[in-house]
């Protein structure tokens, strides 16, 4: 069996679409696959070629689904309903991949390396140096980051900027190994996030606490080829029975509720596993606004039922997750088993 085919993978892989009659004076050739599907970010038209200054084939509302083949640049070649053309990247979001070798996501940050700091130590902006987290990283804080730059900071995506850490704070670091070339145990992905500590309330307690209980959940699972996963099932249900506490939730019918900080977790693990050729089955966001530790589209939302992440393991070897939790840093690493 191929490996979509032990993934039980449902999406189709091949191109070509049933029961659509394509226009046969197009430019484009009809053989157009499905290597993505996202969502109108605002109106915009679809174009004859890939250049604002082409014919506008048809026009297509905000929050529409379209499929996009292939990316190149700025553009991309999609469809929409009958209609088949190019259209600018920008001008969409909430991407998955529905091919998982497709190519990278459009907006995605694909981090290079983590580092390990050696002492407390400070986020500063890269606009004007001013410290960004409220609370210092204690030693031992594991992030994800770029390579050191010419000024000796090594730049780190914080919330939805990008700040950085002086040279002199870190002890170790190591380098993420394209996954084509990976041995067992070598790194392959990583993200971080940051999260508020220092509050005194007892519900942010119970969010900190939430991440912790939720991510030792998680820490060592290894998914075989073709192994399907459903984090509702592993870190599920989300009740002071199975021992969450009580914390602010994104929610139209209450502001807190057991479990909450649990989708900041499952974020970090969705926005590590999309930069490995990973199928995600099953994916919810928040809110069309998203949520402030991560560029909007890239949330993953928990909470039981439909709300919840599943993916299978599209990769041709095992892998491994690893959490890496310090006093406001959440940073989640799949390694080759």
């Amino acid at each position: 069996k191929t490996i979509f085919e032990m993934a039980g993978a449902s999406v189709k892989l091949t191109g070509g679409y049933d029961g659509w009659n394509p226009n046969p004076d197009s430019p484009i050739l009809h053989t157009m696959k499905e290597g993505y599907k996202a969502l109108m970010l605002n109106s915009d038209y679809i174009y004859e070629n890939p250049t604002t200054n082409s014919r506008k084939l048809t026009h297509v509302p905000a929050n529409k689904e379209v499929i996009v083949s292939t990316v190149s640049g700025d553009w991309c070649l999609m469809r929409y309903k009958d209609t088949e053309g190019y259209m600018l990247c920008s001008t969409l979001y909430m991407w998955d991949r529905l091919d998982p070798y497709a190519g990278e996501i459009p907006g995605l940050t694909v981090m290079p390396k983590i580092v390990v700091t050696n002492r407390t130590c400070e986020v500063y902006s890269m606009e004007d140096n001013s410290i960004l987290k409220d609370y210092p990283m204690p030693p031992g804080s594991c992030l994800t980051v770029y390579p050191k730059d010419a000024l000796g900071r090594y730049r780190t995506p914080y919330h939805r900027t990008m700040g950085f850490i002086n040279e002199d704070a870190v002890a170790y670091e190591l380098d993420v190994v394209p996954w084509e070339d990976a041995q067992p145990g070598d790194l392959i992905a990583a993200m971080t996030t940051y999260y508020a500590v220092g509050v005194t309330t007892l519900n942010y307690q119970g969010r900190n606490w939430n991440i912790y209980l939720a991510t030792s959940m998680i820490n060592g699972t290894v998914l075989q080829p073709g192994q399907a996963y459903d984090m509702n099932a592993t870190i599920g249900p989300y009740r002071k029975s199975t021992g969450y506490h009580e914390a602010p939730i994104m929610s139209q019918n209450a502001l807190t509720g057991y479990g909450g900080g649990t989708c900041q977790v499952n974020t970090t693990f969705y926005v590590t596993n999309i930069q490995l050729p990973i199928l995600i089955n099953h994916r919810k966001v928040h809110a069309d606004v998203g949520i402030y530790y991560i560029p909007r589209g890239f949330d993953a939302a928990v909470g039981g039922g439909d709300i919840n992440l599943q993916l299978t393991n599209t990769m041709p070897y095992a892998i491994r997750y690893q959490f890496f939790v310090s006093d406001g840093v959440l940073t989640c690493c799949i390694f080759r088993a």
